[in-house]
């Protein structure tokens, strides 16, 4: 999904990260929460956002004990965790090099 997205933008050149990010977002989700997850991508003004949405209130810790935050911090111009009444949305975003 995420690196169909890429090339349907015209982003195959962060097609790899954009996957890493994504990845290290969505395994978070599922090990801390252990919910249905939904993986969001949205391009707009020369930002690609990545978001994952669950049903835990419990904010998890980006990539656990491994090198996710890492990733994520190496490829993305931001990230964090948006608290809901019914769970949370951890997101990224890709800033898109014209």
């Amino acid at each position: 999904m995420t690196r169909d997205a890429c090339a349907r933008w015209s982003l195959i050149h962060i097609a790899d990260a954009t996957c890493l990010v994504a990845t290290e977002l969505v395994d978070n989700a599922a090990v801390h929460a252990r919910t249905d997850l939904v993986l969001t991508l949205l391009y707009r003004a020369h930002l690609l956002h990545i978001a994952v949405s669950d049903q835990s209130a419990t904010p998890g810790r980006a990539g656990g004990a491994g090198n996710g935050l890492r990733i994520i911090e190496e490829f993305a111009s931001g990230w964090g965790i948006i608290p809901l009444p019914d769970g949370k949305v951890t997101w990224a975003t890709l800033s898109i090099a014209s």
